[in-house]
């Protein structure tokens, strides 16, 4: 199970999470469970493609 915390990839998008109240990344850290049910991780492609963000 992943948690997510300030500072990890977005489970989304893959850009670092810059939230710090506990709901959001409560929320983030729930879509980051779903993805990985259905396989899906945005942030390892996104880092495994090279794209950097700004």
């Amino acid at each position: 199970m992943r948690i997510i915390k300030t500072g990890d990839p977005c489970p989304l998008c893959g850009r670092p999470v810059t939230a710090e109240d506990r709901e959001t990344l409560d929320q983030l850290t729930a879509i980051a469970q779903m993805l990985e049910c259905l396989g899906i991780d945005i942030a390892a492609d996104a880092a495994g493609n090279g794209a950097e963000y700004e």
